[in-house]
């Protein structure tokens, strides 16, 4: 498949930004030139046919755009990541043509298009084949606009445990995660999420505006050595504060329900960190003819300070195994669940995910974990850039 002149430009530009700056924000000439840039032609109709036959029967058609169901904008222009490693790019989308790449984990990438379990990418360096979408992760604010995000671990961390701050944590940037998103038109932050699991936060989502809520996403994508940074710091303030071993080791529960020892489902891309807003404010929006609303809100009072890593943020009275999909069900929930919290957890796994014993903010996709778990994917990468950019205009 060859890489068309729109392909390129889009890429020369945003890879090396990507390269040279970190995807620092560009000028507002840098902006101008880009958008002209954009508009040279289509690539879609110059890769010949189109697979349409093959896509997502609950897809909606929007002035000819399909749009996966419960997504708000297109896949085509999206960020996309390979969430596992050795994942064959082919020349076709049938797992039997040509195998162009073997790509590594984190490896980046925009989509396309997709037709059914497909995704067709372009790689920073121009080259265009066909992905199987089961292991990918995309970044949800590309297609899930109306979410409100704010990672704090990519500015400064708000990490605690039983209140206390955690030295080497606690204020600091973990990770980068602010990029200038072209798609968008606007600073945001990266999200990227197991593809399968960014349908059921899109379901939630539509849930919660429903009722005059919204998600605020705090994370989706930890990195491994980020994991592992937090874990230790967190073990050795242990060691040497006896009243928090023991506060964290308290009743049924034990440390490791606070702060993951290994790999953890956000290494896996299967879950997301979240709060809930009430709206107090929105603005309608289109993008290719496709609604979507941007918002304002205050944020529900919730059992604990977000990220507090002790009991007080436990959402059930006692560990709950954290795999299976139905023990949550019939455990009883913590007498310091809020409205807020309960109104959350009701959007999250009306969608099909799974709560957290121990965190009232964290939801995973079993369903994706049981899929991503037999492969490679250890989130042991770095997610440094952004390539979204509006494929189709409003």
């Amino acid at each position: 498949m060859k890489t068309t002149r729109r392909d390129f430009l889009c890429l020369s530009a945003m890879a090396c930004a990507w390269l040279l700056t970190g995807c620092q924000k560009p000028t507002v000439e840098e902006r101008a030139v880009s958008w002209q840039q954009q508009e040279v032609s289509d690539p879609v109709s110059e890769t010949g046919p189109m697979w349409n036959a093959a896509l997502d029967d609950n897809a909606v058609l929007r002035d000819g755009i399909r749009v996966p169901q419960n997504f708000e904008l297109p896949l085509e222009g999206s960020t996309g990541f390979a969430g596992a490693a050795m994942m064959l790019l082919y020349e076709r989308p049938d797992g039997t043509s040509t195998v162009l790449r073997r790509l590594a984990a984190g490896d980046m990438f925009y989509i396309r298009q997709e037709s059914g379990a497909y995704w067709q990418v372009c790689l920073l360096d121009g080259t265009v084949g066909w992905l199987e979408n089961e292991l990918c992760m995309i970044n949800l604010p590309d297609v899930l606009p109306s979410i409100v995000y704010e990672n704090p671990n990519a500015k400064a961390s708000i990490f605690k445990t039983c209140g206390k701050d955690i030295e080497g944590i606690t204020g600091q940037k973990l990770y980068d995660g602010l990029f200038y998103n072209q798609r968008l038109g606007r600073d945001e932050y990266l999200m990227p999420i197991n593809y399968a699991m960014a349908k059921k936060v899109g379901a939630a989502q539509k849930d919660a505006l429903k009722a005059g809520d919204c998600l605020k996403i705090i994370e989706t994508f930890r990195p491994y050595e980020v994991q592992m940074l937090v874990k230790d710091a967190v073990y050795a303030k242990a060691r040497t504060d006896k009243e928090l071993m023991t506060a964290l080791n308290k009743g049924a529960w034990n440390i490791g329900w606070f702060i993951a020892t290994s790999l953890s489902n956000h290494q896996r891309g299967v879950a997301m960190d979240t709060t809930l807003l009430r709206i107090t404010e929105q603005t309608e929006h289109s993008m290719a003819g496709c609604p979507f609303v941007q918002v304002t809100g205050e944020e529900y009072a919730m059992p604990s300070a977000m990220h507090e890593l002790s009991s007080a943020a436990a959402c059930f009275t006692g560990p709950v195994t954290s795999n299976s999909a139905t023990a949550w069900k019939r455990a009883t929930a913590s007498a310091s669940m809020t409205d807020g919290a309960r109104r959350l957890q009701g959007y999250c796994t009306n969608a099909g995910m799974t709560p957290l014993a121990s965190e009232w903010w964290h939801f995973n996709d079993l369903d994706a974990q049981n899929k991503v778990r037999m492969t490679s994917g250890n989130g042991k990468f770095w997610l440094d850039g952004c390539v979204s950019w509006k494929m189709f205009e409003a």
